[in-house]
């Protein structure tokens, strides 16, 4: 497992908060558009993805 406590910072709580919120006025028409992988993408992040290895 990484140890996400030795990653730069280079936002501040504020900053961070507001690159990970999703913005409160959007329509679900547009979350959906923004927010969901097309098929493609789908298809892309598949080719590239390893097997997960569960090994200690």
């Amino acid at each position: 497992m990484p140890s996400y406590d030795k990653i730069p910072t280079y936002l501040n709580p504020e900053q961070r908060h507001a690159l990970t919120q999703i913005p409160s006025d959007l329509s679900d028409r547009d979350i959906a558009r923004h927010y969901t992988f097309t098929e493609k993408e789908r298809e892309l992040i598949n080719r590239r993805r390893r097997a997960l290895s569960f090994d200690a």
